[in-house]
């Protein structure tokens, strides 16, 4: 039915998988991170705990980045779930 090979479609759904996975962990590193540690570490000058700080200082629009592109994501593979289901039982 489709022109695109099932290796191609099955690969690209474990992409798919891998940044449903990144979002989620994201989402999860940041609301779970210690900010009183992060401050410690930016005031002795770890560039990364000062981003980190940065990102939670707008954590409104920080969660709502990451719940879109998760959304999106799982959105996207569960359509190609459907394009592969298609194929392999008609």
């Amino acid at each position: 039915m489709s022109d695109i090979p099932l290796s191609a479609l099955a690969l690209t759904l474990v992409v798919l998988l891998a940044l449903s996975a990144f979002f989620s962990l994201s989402e999860t590193a940041m609301m779970a991170s210690n900010r009183f540690r992060l401050r410690h570490m930016a005031q002795s000058g770890h560039p990364g705990a000062r981003k980190a700080l940065d990102l939670l200082a707008q954590t409104d629009k920080m969660l709502g980045v990451i719940l879109l592109g998760n959304n999106l994501v799982n959105s996207a593979a569960a359509t190609l779930v459907s394009v592969i289901a298609i194929e392999l039982f008609g």
